[in-house]
């Protein structure tokens, strides 16, 4: 695979890499626009909502109708995610339909309608959204409760998928001048992976996109020092399985101690022969779902340990993920134990980079939030260097107990919160 970048005169990034053999294509935009950048009470919402208008009709194809049956004529999909730090759009066709995604993709960021009606039947789809996660989805509505304990009063504690009443009232004025304010092409990124060459992608997107005008985009705050006072947040409803998160503030991207807190994540809770896994679900039957896991901002990050457990069951689930989290601080890792947990990593990283959409969004990422891309192979050497000493000492800065948080969705987590709170002394 080879991945070449180039920035057009407008500053707009294009990252390609040629995949030989692929016989599809992805395109993706990223653009540097997510949950960060909204002040909550008055725009909360505002970036997913746009996500979802910009398939809605554009200056070429003025319906989504149209739109999803030029990608469905030629067996393409298309979708769109929304993040803390940015909103992505992508199209994967055949090879043969490069140029059909580019275009497709291009019109609808540089072109969209924002038309008002078609905001108004949108948002009922978001509030539905929400509703959905809120009462049907408990794992989705925890994973929300945790950030506001890491991050108070600061956008990363914010759902990203909006406040409630914005996406009630925010009208096309609303949703027009955010999309002003940062669909520039200095804070966008394409990135094309699979059977395609640097050069024609290059010449396709200058045509289409070079066009666009740079322009000064706002920056979000970086993320306010202090957890909050709160030590759980407890959501009550009517459900047979609990959901709880347990949690801490992380490193940001590719900083030097990431690669051990990756290694860490693994040892403890990434697959069906991790510690978490075997321990509190296979031996001890206290958990129907249970792993770890780490994500990178840009000037932080977060690390969480998330189960589902039988609501009679968890506390003991509680005091069982807790011993799992003191014993990783207190012992070192075993020298068999640490390679299995590289050669996961290892292995994961390389499979994932033989889907052209995985890669367009690894490198694509990257490029929008750190300036550069990372190969595999330095990944790779990263997660190697990594010692069982960089997992005992990343293991107590990270899990500290006063450093912890938890979030849990029950029918009664009061004994729950009890229990969290006493073990963290």
């Amino acid at each position: 695979m080879k991945t070449q970048i180039t920035t057009l005169p407008n500053k707009l990034k294009i990252v390609t890499s040629a995949m030989p053999g692929a016989r599809s294509v992805t395109v993706q935009i990223l653009v540097g626009a997510g949950g960060r950048h909204e002040n909550f009470d008055k725009e909360g919402g505002v970036s997913h909502i746009l996500e979802h208008m910009l398939f809605k009709g554009s200056a070429k194809r003025p319906t989504s109708k149209e739109i999803y049956q030029e990608i469905d004529a030629v067996g393409g999909y298309t979708n769109a995610y929304t993040g803390n730090e940015l909103t992505a759009y992508y199209i994967k066709v055949p090879r043969q339909n490069l140029g059909l995604a580019l275009d497709i993709m291009a019109d609808i960021i540089v072109n969209p309608l924002l038309e008002q009606g078609e905001i108004d039947r949108e948002r009922g789809v978001i509030v539905e959204e929400i509703n959905w996660r809120r009462h049907d989805d408990s794992g989705q509505l925890v994973g929300a409760l945790l950030p506001p304990l890491l991050w108070p009063n600061d956008p990363l504690g914010q759902d990203v998928i909006g406040n409630e009443e914005v996406i009630r009232t925010i009208g096309r004025r609303g949703v027009l001048a955010y999309q002003k304010r940062f669909y520039h092409p200095n804070n966008m990124v394409v990135s094309v992976a699979g059977g395609i060459k640097h050069q024609q992608v290059v010449d396709m997107i200058k045509s289409l996109m070079g066009g666009m005008t740079y322009q000064e985009v706002p920056k979000f705050k970086p993320s306010k020092p202090g957890l909050s006072l709160h030590k759980v947040t407890v959501y009550n409803k009517p459900t047979a399985q609990d959901n709880f998160v347990i949690g801490a503030r992380a490193y940001p991207y590719w900083h030097k101690d990431d690669a051990a807190l990756s290694v860490l994540a693994t040892i403890l809770g990434g697959g069906s022969s991790s510690r978490l896994f075997l321990n509190v679900r296979e031996r001890k039957g206290l958990a129907y779902d249970i792993g770890a896991g780490r994500q990178n901002f840009i000037d932080t990050g977060l690390f969480e340990v998330y189960a589902a457990v039988n609501s009679e069951k968890t506390t003991h689930a509680i005091e069982a993920v807790m011993e799992e989290l003191a014993i990783i601080q207190q012992e070192l890792v075993p020298d068999d134990e640490l390679s299995k947990a590289k050669h996961k990593l290892k292995g994961g990283l390389e499979m994932a980079m033989e889907s052209n959409g995985s890669v367009a969004d690894r490198f694509g990422t990257q490029l929008l939030l750190v300036g550069k891309i990372r190969s595999v192979e330095q990944a790779i050497a990263k997660f190697e260097r990594v010692t069982s000493r960089d997992v005992q000492r990343v293991a107590r800065e990270i899990l500290a107990p006063a450093k912890l948080r938890m979030a849990i969705v029950a029918a009664d987590g009061t004994n729950a919160k009890l229990k969290f709170e006493e073990i963290i002394k």
